[in-house]
């Protein structure tokens, strides 16, 4: 058994609740809410978000990966807004893509953690002054082809062009809506037959759906963590779950010697000193999700100042727990 170091802070004992928003399915993946003790029902009409991805395992089928192949992970995010003005609803996607340098590694068959941890939003406001964010919805494929075929050439241009976007973002401004469309053209544009790109891993979608006020619903989100889970037929490995059974089990994050997710039968919520966790193997992509106060033009009450404070020291915890910098909360 490998000697780790975890996260052993009551309020971060990741535990599974059994509503209905803790687990959903998404093609063959199921994507699960780990409870912790602090969490903030997110409010569209005055809180900022930041999304982070934080680990990303994918299964390694024979042929993923090979030499002189170019590799990238394509996010497409979609956001859904209503206008004040006129209440309709508005829709914009756009993609960002992510190189990944195995593309001259042998790696064995198995579970292969991708160096991809990405902050995906930072501080992105979900109101506007004419426009309310609803939901945000991604999705990743994973990507490889030949670094000579066209698509090698446009990956590198898509990733390049994708560092330029900044993680808070008005996705309905005039010059997002260009780079929007210039992105969304470029990879229809490439992503064909002739190319031979290999596009079928395809895992970590995910929709988050945000309240108008400050009571969530149980298909609204909060602040915490986020794993999408996918079955792996692993015949008999030690550390697979059974996606359907995830409810039965409470998880924790380990940082040492290398972040993952342990789990363990679910009555270690009442004693989790003495509860025997494993590590979980299954492919799943973790997200970490934060809340800040929105800032306005008349500044802030005495009240929301104490909530500005309450949530970043929240988001401090939160991203100390799980490893990553504050700065970046």
């Amino acid at each position: 058994m490998k000697n780790l170091v975890s996260i052993t802070a009551c309020t971060f004992l990741l535990t599974l609740g059994a509503h209905a928003a803790d687990v959903k399915n998404y093609d063959g993946a199921v994507a699960v809410r780990l409870q912790e003790n602090s969490s903030t029902c997110i409010n569209a009409n005055k809180h900022k978000v930041s999304l982070h991805l934080r680990r990303y395992l994918v299964e390694n089928k024979k042929g993923l990966f090979y030499k002189d192949s170019a590799h990238g992970l394509l996010l497409e995010t979609t956001i859904d807004s209503n206008d004040l003005v006129t209440n309709e609803a508005k829709t914009i996607s756009y993609p960002k893509l992510f190189n990944i340098g195995y593309g001259d590694l042998k790696l064995d068959e198995g579970i292969v953690s991708l160096p991809v941890e990405q902050k995906i939003f930072h501080l992105f406001k979900l109101k506007s002054d004419d426009s309310l964010r609803s939901s945000v919805g991604l999705a990743f494929t994973y990507l490889k082809t030949k670094k000579k075929a066209p698509f090698g050439v446009v990956l590198e241009q898509l990733a390049n062009v994708s560092k330029t976007i900044p993680a808070s973002i008005d996705p309905f401004s005039a010059s997002f809506k260009f780079f929007a469309s210039y992105a969304n053209g470029l990879v229809d544009q490439t992503l064909n037959s002739k190319n031979k790109i290999d596009k079928n891993v395809k895992s970590g979608q995910l929709v988050f759906s945000f309240s108008d006020d400050d009571t969530c619903t149980l298909d609204e989100e909060r602040t915490g963590a986020i794993a999408v889970v996918s079955d792996y037929d692993s015949q008999g490995e030690d550390g697979i779950v059974d996606i359907s059974r995830l409810s039965d089990y409470c998880l924790k994050a380990v940082l040492r010697p290398y972040f993952s997710v342990h789990y363990a039968e679910k009555q270690c919520a009442l004693n989790p000193a003495e509860a025997e966790f494993r590590e979980m193997n299954n492919p799943y992509t973790l997200y970490i999700l934060n809340a800040g106060l929105a800032e306005t033009e008349d500044g802030l009450a005495g009240d929301e100042e104490d909530e500005r404070e309450a949530l970043e020291s929240e988001a401090r915890a939160r991203c100390n727990a799980y490893g990553i910098d504050t700065a970046s909360c």
